[in-house]
Formats: C-alpha cells, sequence, structure tokens
C-alpha cells in the first residue's frame, strides 16, 4: 500500500535595491506539490509575495502583499499592507489592513490594527470580521527585555467581543551556575478566539449563513462553547560539561480543558457531543550533547524522555548523529525507540532509524537523498497488529 507519492517544488526568490535614501526589496516564497495519488489533490500555494520599502535616512517601512504577521495582533499570514513609522527605542508607529490567508473552508476575515511601540513596550488593537459578522476584536501588549545573555517576553491579549483571555504568555532566558535556564508560561484557547469557532461541526462553512439562523449573542456563545483552553509550563536547562560536552533537560506540564455538548441535532449549527479533557500531561526529557569527538563539525545527540497522561502514559529514546565527511559529502542519521502504554492497557511499539546524505556540488548545487523506515506494533487485549513502513526521498537544491 503506497500512502505518500509526490514531487515537491519549493521556491525563495528575492531581489534588493538599495541608495542612499531607501532599502527596497522584493520577496516571493511558494510550494508546489504534485501528488501522484489518485485520491489526494495537488497544492500549489504562496506563502510570501511582497514589495518592502524601507526608509534608511528617515524611520518608515512599507510593505505591500502576502506577507507573516509582524506581531501586534495579526494572527497568521495575511494579503495587505503594513507600515510603521518612527524609531521602536522612542516612538514607533504601526498599522496593518488586510485579508487573512489561512486556507480554511470559510471565507477568509478582514481586519484593520494599529500598535505602538515604545521601547520595551508594545500595545495594539485589531478590528476583524469575517462575511460582515465579528470575529476578533482585541486589545494586547507586549514586552521584550535583553540584556547580555538574558531574556524574557511577554504578551497579553484580550478579546472585547467574547469578554475573555485570548493567550497570555511569559519565556525568557537566564544565564545562572555557568548555564542557561528557559522557561514558558502560556495559556491560551485553543483554537484561538475566533466566531468561526462556531462552524465546527456546523452543517455550513458560512459564518454569515449561520448567523441569519442565529442571533449575534448565541452564535459567540457556541463559538466559546466549541472553544478548548491550554494551559503549559516548561522550564529547560543547557549547561556545557567540557568542550566537547554539554547536557541539558526539560520538565514540561500541559493541561487543554475539554468542551461541553453544544449545538442542536439536525439544524444548520449542527450538534457536537461533549469533548473530555485529556487531563495534565506530563515529560521530562534529559540530553546528552557532543560535538568535535572524532572530527571538526560531527555532533551526537542522546535524549531519552518519559511523559504521563490520564490516558497514555511512554517512553522514548532518540540518538542523533551528524558528520561532514571528505569532498562535499554530509551524513545525518537517527534511530528513534518509542513505546507507550493507554487507558485500556494497549501496548505501542515503534522503531524508527533514518539515514540522509547530502553531496554539495560547487558553490550553488546541492543533493540530498533520505531513506528510513518505521516499524510499529500495537497489542490490543483482543488484536495485535504489526505496519512496517518504508520511506524515502531525493531533491536538489539550487542557490543562485
Amino acid at each position: 500500500l503506497t500512502d505518500q507519492s509526490m514531487f515537491i517544488t519549493t521556491e525563495d526568490v528575492s531581489a534588493r535595491y538599495l541608495s542612499d535614501e531607501f532599502d527596497g526589496r522584493m520577496v516571493f516564497r511558494g510550494n508546489n506539490t504534485q501528488n501522484f495519488l489518485a485520491n489526494q489533490s495537488s497544492q500549489n500555494r504562496v506563502s510570501s509575495l511582497y514589495g518592502e520599502i524601507k526608509g534608511r535616512k528617515q524611520d518608515y517601512l512599507l510593505r505591500v502583499g502576502r506577507q507573516s504577521s509582524m506581531g501586534g495582533g495579526v494572527l497568521g499570514r495575511f494579503d495587505g499592507i503594513a507600515g510603521s513609522y518612527g524609531d521602536a527605542s522612542d516612538m514607533r508607529y504601526n498599522a496593518t489592513v488586510g485579508r487573512l490567508a489561512d486556507y480554511s473552508d470559510s471565507a477568509a476575515p478582514q481586519f484593520i490594527g494599529a500598535s505602538v511601540d515604545s521601547g520595551a513596550y508594545s500595545v495594539y488593537g485589531v478590528n476583524q470580521t469575517a462575511e460582515g459578522v465579528l470575529d476578533r476584536r482585541a486589545i494586547g501588549a507586549e514586552w521584550r527585555y535583553y540584556v547580555d545573555k538574558n531574556s524574557a517576553y511577554a504578551l497579553v491579549d484580550y478579546d472585547i467581543n467574547f469578554k475573555a483571555l485570548n493567550a497570555a504568555q511569559f519565556m525568557g532566558n537566564v544565564a545562572a551556575f555557568d548555564a542557561s535556564i528557559n522557561f514558558m508560561l502560556d495559556h491560551r484557547k485553543t483554537p484561538s478566539l475566533s466566531i468561526r469557532n462556531a462552524l465546527y461541526g456546523a452543517a455550513t462553512s458560512s459564518i454569515g449563513v449561520l448567523q441569519q439562523a442565529m442571533s449575534a449573542s448565541a452564535l459567540r456563545d457556541l463559538a466559546m462553547a466549541r472553544t478548548a483552553t491550554t494551559n503549559m509550563g516548561q522550564v529547560g536547562i543547557t549547561k556545557p560539561l567540557t568542550n566537547k560536552w554539554q547536557v541539558g533537560g526539560d520538565i514540561r506540564v500541559s493541561n487543554t480543558t475539554g468542551t461541553s455538548a453544544s449545538g442542536v441535532l439536525n439544524s444548520i449549527q449542527g450538534y457536537l457531543d461533549a469533548n473530555p479533557s485529556r487531563g495534565s500531561e506530563k515529560s521530562v526529557t534529559g540530553q546528552v550533547i557532543g560535538s568535535g569527538l572524532y572530527k571538526a563539525g560531527d555532533i551526537w545527540s542522546f535524549s531519552a524522555t518519559l511523559n504521563t497522561s490520564s490516558n497514555v502514559s511512554g517512553n522514548s529514546f532518540y540518538v542523533y548523529n551528524h558528520m561532514d565527511l571528505n569532498n562535499g559529502w554530509g551524513l545525518d542519521s537517527s534511530i528513534q525507540l518509542y513505546k507507550q502504554t493507554d487507558q485500556f492497557n494497549a501496548v505501542t511499539t515503534r522503531f524508527s532509524p533514518t539515514v540522509r546524505g547530502t553531496y554539495r556540488l560547487r558553490d550553488q548545487l546541492t543533493f540530498d537523498a533520505d531513506l528510513g523506515f518505521e516499524s510499529t506494533k500495537n497489542e490490543g487485549a483482543n488484536v495485535t497488529t504489526k505496519t512496517l513502513r518504508l520511506f524515502g526521498s531525493a531533491g536538489l537544491r539550487w542557490d543562485f
């Protein structure tokens, strides 16, 4: 059985023009996937296509086209215009208007937003509609801190339309005890708060059609009922032992709430059964990294992870090696062992080795190929299944 067969082409092209007055550039990034399986469609997607002009004597920037969000409460890639004026260390004013390009089945939302940056602080507001229906109306703030090897970042995003906190995050990195300590606390709605969340389970992909059958408050309540909340905390440390070895590890705890039953049977809003919480999920990872053990440029990594939750407990062991060989050759190899037991005492074991080779021809052409297989065994109370999956790819990169 062949479950994947495709030809993938990616393009990343940019042009730049510099003068005494301004810095201008054009950027294009695209991906084309030709699927050779009869039951799967091909895709052609443009991730970036924009022109940008930035002043060299005056502090301004203007970017037009398909682009990724630069913050300011805009969630994701969009087609539109983004501009800024002023020095961020003093006061910079930003404005954005456009349409999200998220490849969803529903109509792409339109938005307009503005933000102000002053030193380490930013505040923003954004208003977003989908088919004329208010989708997101949020205010937020960001804070950044960088001193020597210490850094921190904080974000708060509050949706006025839903009267709920959409996201809050605090993360950073601290140098202490001759080590690097990183941490993150994250609280967010899953998926992000949007009136389009009401479409999950609905008999239509149009939020405009759905609103015709419901009041604005009922539509908000339905979207809220179909949105979960995820809380996550993580702390990790990396410490050099010698000039060739370093150790590290991290602890992560997360929890995603369940959602209650919502909607009405045989109606346009549809009916979704209650989805229980996954409970607290915990994982502990330890890692040892070696470099330059046999020759300059080689990397060895050994890591082990233990994870537990209310439904599944498991462990994995992963080994990775990179080596630069002679005459432009490079070799990457890895082996992963994984085992888990679920709440029904079914046991899954997986063994997956992979090897990847690269060859650089002159300065412009790089050929790479990889080959691997995955052996999976599921042992349940009544049935045992074994699956062997063989996969491989080859590609050519041209840097011009």
